[in-house]
């Protein structure tokens, strides 16, 4: 947020950033994506508020399947919002 707005919240070719992330996952075959949200999570629950519901739930977003985690130990560093993933994964199995 160094610019004032969370990073994948960014224009970027027509769209957002993170929308466009996900329309390129798509394209290789990735349907499915568990998005860590940390620092910034209200803002990009602001900017889509779908992206809330997809907490509870996988929802069909941009031709593919998304869940969100919040990390709440961001402050951690990067590799607290991996280990936050992999948990949400093995979670899940």
């Amino acid at each position: 947020t160094r610019a004032g707005i969370a990073k994948g919240l960014h224009p970027f070719q027509g769209t957002v950033w993170l929308r466009w992330q996900m329309r390129e996952f798509r394209k290789v075959g990735i349907t499915r994506v568990i998005l860590v949200l940390g620092y910034a999570a209200s803002d990009y629950f602001n900017h889509d508020p779908v992206l809330r519901e997809a907490e509870t739930r996988w929802l069909d977003w941009e031709g593919g399947q998304l869940t969100v985690v919040v990390n709440h130990q961001h402050p951690l560093g990067p590799f607290s919002s991996f280990q936050c993933g992999t948990r949400h994964v093995e979670a899940k199995d």
